[in-house]
């Protein structure tokens, strides 16, 4: 993965409203700037697979916590009684 799709995830977070009711930054956004610093110490010519993997957890994490603050999940509607 390079760099510039890390730091595009950060910018396109930040462009998103904050949280009610404080207005704080979501979990994503410390997640895909955690993810940034890490990787941007890392040498490419001797990354080991188990770091790969680490990276993709991040990965899947960040788009949970995109998920869970911005795409909760409804109750299921209840149909109303048809009248006749």
């Amino acid at each position: 993965m390079k760099m510039l799709q890390l730091a595009r995830i950060s910018v396109h977070l930040n462009a998103l409203p904050l949280l009610p009711p404080d207005n704080r930054p979501t979990p994503a956004l410390a997640t895909s700037e955690r993810m940034l610093a890490a990787v941007s110490a890392i040498d490419p010519a001797k990354i080991a697979a188990d770091t790969l993997l680490g990276i993709e957890n991040e990965l899947m994490r960040c788009s949970e916590e995109i998920s869970e603050s911005y795409f909760r999940v409804r109750r299921p509607a209840v149909p109303r009684s048809v009248s006749p």
